[in-house]
């Protein structure tokens, strides 16, 4: 059996590797701080347990156990932290269930041992739950067959996910880092931030991803998020096309549509995106604009957040998950990041 344990903070690593030392020689344990080596772990190997700490930097715990849930259920999936706030644990839980909670700070090795050894027997009924199939032959190969066809969809998803996020994670933190550095940002400013880019990955991950909605849901989830009564903020959509019927495109409209709308919302206190779907050729022509007269008292922009800086660091962050995802497909963000412009073609 294999164990992952993902901690940001070194000496607690540290101390936990040293805890399941203890354990026998048939486990093998291994250690990260850093998320995109625990992906790159999870890709490569077949992990038994996984212990992850809630925060995790630009990934979220709860963005991690949705993807494992998926992609490798008979993991026993277990979320280390010190409750500060039990809200935020629960929320995750309804979203993605972990096998139990280790509560931290670890005082007694069994505070550790004791749950790992749990989960360890979880996993092992996971493997040996089977069923008698000598009277469903036929059925039983076909089922086979469909999940193996599954498990490489589920792998092929996650080395997608993976590649991905090893770019816009390093990406990500360099220039924060780096800009946090330069323009002297607050540690509050930086929070702000960082949790802007996480919103977005938790999104590509549950959508872009794994999604699997039909283009009327997706329309649905787009206007759940972003349309609000209240401030008269909205994002409206003309479809010219019959994108509808096409699931590949649709999530890559819906991302993009996501992606323009998501920095608005971020931007101003009311918005008004307007996305257009054309046909060009054989080309899907995506449009999206923020109509700024919504944004503006007296010839001003309102802006959520006050400080310039960290709104530059949001059009940075975007710009990095756009030409991500779209390659050199996406046009006009540069110029103006009011302004958004992807050609996709129809059979790319």
């Amino acid at each position: 059996m294999t164990i992952l344990l993902l901690e940001s903070e070194k000496a607690h690593l540290d101390k936990c590797l040293g805890i399941l030392s203890e354990l026998p020689d048939e486990y093998e344990v291994i250690g990260t701080t850093y998320p995109e080596e625990a992906m790159k772990l999870l890709d490569e190997k077949d992990i038994s347990v996984l212990v992850s700490e809630f925060d995790i930097s630009i990934m979220s715990a709860e963005e991690l156990f949705t993807m494992m849930e998926s992609a490798s259920p008979k993991t026993v999936l277990m979320l280390m932290t010190e409750v500060k706030d039990v809200e935020p644990i629960l929320s995750m839980y309804d979203k993605a269930p972990f096998y139990e909670l280790i509560l931290k700070p670890i005082n007694f090795p069994e505070d550790l041992l004791e749950p790992i050894y749990r989960a360890m027997g979880e996993y092992e009924k996971r493997c040996e739950a089977t069923y008698d199939v000598k009277d469903h032959e036929i059925s039983a190969k076909r089922y086979i067959s469909d999940y193996d066809a599954l498990k490489q969809e589920n792998q092929k998803r996650i080395k997608d996910y993976s590649f991905i996020y090893q770019i816009f994670s390093g990406m990500v933190e360099a220039n924060i880092a780096e800009y946090a550095k330069c323009e002297g940002l607050a540690d509050g400013d930086v929070s702000h931030i960082k949790a802007y880019a996480q919103g977005l990955m938790e999104e590509y991950v549950r959508t872009f991803i794994f999604g699997d909605k039909t283009y009327k849901d997706y329309i649905e989830r787009i206007s759940y998020l972003f349309d609000n009564k209240t401030s008269g903020s909205k994002i409206v959509i003309e479809n010219h096309t019959d994108i509808e019927n096409d699931d590949v495109k649709t999530k890559q409209f819906y991302f993009f549509a996501y992606l323009s709308a998501y920095l608005s919302k971020h931007m101003f206190p009311v918005y008004k995106v307007n996305i257009t779907i054309d046909e060009k050729d054989d080309t899907y022509v995506f449009r999206a604009a923020n109509d700024l007269k919504a944004s503006k008292m007296d010839e001003k922009l309102l802006y959520i957040e006050n400080s310039k800086h960290v709104r530059d660091m949001y059009h940075r962050i975007t710009d990095i998950l756009f030409k991500t995802v779209f390659l050199k497909t996406m046009k006009g963000y540069e110029e103006n990041p009011y302004f958004m412009l992807v050609m996709i073609g129809k059979d790319s």
